[in-house]
């Protein structure tokens, strides 16, 4: 009876307890990256072909522009039609996109970064802003429609925040694969200004995932600034789960590969 108690479960088989390795690092990285319009996003997450090949989730029309900057490198791109972020397509489809197209292309990339080794592969997408909605209405599409069959006339449906537990269970669940699988991910999204009420606050919040913070190691934030007549694009460290101390830290024209050393 003693010895059952330092067993764990898991299925139907009773699990030992492990020791944990303290002495190792993590091997692959998971960046999330948001800035304003033109701040340069693209280009610091296509630096990281200079790690490995590169397979980037393209939501984003104007990606196609900023690709020629890296001539050489090993990039590869899921390009997904504009027409899936826009608000007609029926739930159903976009569930169907979900299951039969983004995970299978995950699934892939992801094969090929095992077959390489820890962080010798990256996966990106550009970008969460637009694909969250997308997840949004393919889970919440359905209960949409459930509740406006049974609604009386000019009653409105309502979301309710426990609706969108099956969303969030696939966002988490995506943004943890590349983790599990040692294979480096990087997430951008735009910024937007914050307003109270005496306007602008001069502070910038992402429009993504609100758990994305929560699940990758570092978050960092691309923007611009004036410096002797001239325009510098930098980008700041917001968050780093791997030191504190490196928070609030800025770069001028940095690279994503500086962060993975």
């Amino acid at each position: 009876r003693v010895a059952a108690t330092t067993m764990r479960v898991e299925g139907t088989k009773l699990m030992p307890w492990e020791r944990v390795d303290t002495e190792s690092r993590p091997r692959s990285i998971s960046i999330g990256l948001h800035g304003g319009q033109k701040s340069g996003k693209s280009h610091l997450m296509l630096s990281a072909s200079e790690l490995g090949p590169l397979y980037v989730y393209n939501f984003d029309l104007g990606l196609d522009e900023v690709f020629p900057k890296f001539p050489g490198k090993e990039i590869y791109q899921a390009k997904y039609s504009p027409e899936l972020l826009e608000p007609h397509i029926p739930w159903q489809e976009l569930r169907k996109f979900l299951d039969k197209q983004l995970l299978p292309d995950m699934h892939d990339a992801l094969a090929h970064g095992r077959k390489a080794g820890p962080g010798q592969v990256t996966v990106a997408m550009d970008m969460v802003t637009q694909f969250w909605p997308l997840v949004q209405d393919a889970f919440l599409g359905e209960i949409r429609e459930r509740r406006e069959k049974v609604a009386k006339a000019g009653e409105e449906v309502r979301i309710f925040p426990y609706d969108y537990k099956d969303a969030n269970k696939f966002m988490n669940a995506l943004l943890r694969m590349p983790s599990e699988a040692e294979v480096n991910a990087i997430w951008i999204a735009e910024s937007k200004a914050v307003w109270d009420s005496s306007g602008p606050t001069g502070k910038y919040e992402p429009s993504w995932f609100g758990a994305l913070p929560y699940r990758v190691k570092l978050v960092l934030r691309a923007w611009k600034r004036q410096k002797e007549g001239r325009t510098e694009q930098v980008v700041t460290i917001e968050d780093c789960r791997f030191d504190s101390d490196y928070e609030g830290m800025t770069w001028v024209r940095p690279e994503i590969l500086r962060y993975a050393d």
